[in-house]
């Protein structure tokens, strides 16, 4: 697939590298010229997962900018802040581990994981995610879940096959081996990092196995988050005990 992109002026935005990696690159923009596209809004909180997929299949269909795909959508009352920090999360979480994801389905579905739909595809991914990252969301809710979705994307013949995938990985999670890094190594960190191959080669030869290791590893690793607290209207204190009470 082709990407066109244009260079702006110095600040941070997100892009896709090849896999479905997400990298936040300093010094540079990269604005894809893209064609819109309508996203209805949601009102429920649960459809959170529906509303991942959705911008997964629109991510990779038509190149859509994250940022812009995001921003469609917009949560009414107190359900807004949780919903929209699972679909981020659901979303940055399954294009950064997508090259590990894949190499997992691939254990479990049979033929090519390509041939199938791609909201069907992203089902997969986020369901995975769900449970090799996620501890907090159960694992029977994450299958039942993804089995519900094939029906509000239109594609209940997959019901069982999301079913059966979901389980089976989750029955065979602990044997899983990813690839020896004795018989290809690039391979190895690709699929432990997720990073795409040539990257992995490119750090390798660059700086040698463990300190390439040690950078993807750490890209790969969650930013803390900082907040900074406006005490012209709210003291520390009851900003703390607001954050408490909202959980």
């Amino acid at each position: 697939m082709c990407h066109r992109f244009k260079f702006m002026e110095n600040r941070f935005r997100v892009f896709r590298v090849f896999g479905g990696h997400v990298f936040f690159i300093p010094d540079l923009v990269w604005k894809i010229t893209l064609k819109t596209t309508k996203i209805q809004k949601s009102h429920n909180s649960a459809d959170a997962r529906v509303i991942a997929v959705r911008i997964l299949n629109l991510f990779q269909e038509q190149q859509m900018p994250l940022s812009l795909l995001l921003n469609r959508f917009k949560f009414p009352g107190d359900s807004a802040v949780k919903s929209r920090g699972l679909i981020y999360e659901l979303v940055f979480g399954t294009l950064r581990w997508q090259i590990q994801i894949d190499y997992l389905l691939k254990q479990f579905v049979h033929g090519n994981l390509w041939d199938l739909p791609l909201s069907v595809q992203n089902i997969l991914r986020v369901g995975i995610y769900q449970i090799r990252f996620l501890d907090q969301i159960p694992n029977y809710a994450v299958i039942s879940e993804a089995a519900n979705m094939t029906r509000r994307f239109r594609q209940i013949k997959f019901t069982r096959l999301v079913n059966g995938v979901l389980r089976n990985y989750l029955r065979h999670e602990k044997q899983i081996r990813l690839p020896g890094k004795e018989e290809d190594l690039f391979r190895h960190l690709s699929i432990r990092f997720a990073f795409p191959e040539w990257m992995v080669e490119l750090f390798t030869d660059q700086y040698g196995e463990e300190k390439a290791a040690a950078i993807m590893k750490g890209s790969n690793r969650k930013p803390l988050l900082t907040v900074r607290v406006n005490t012209k209207k709210i003291t520390p204190e009851n900003f703390h005990i607001l954050l408490e009470k909202e959980n």
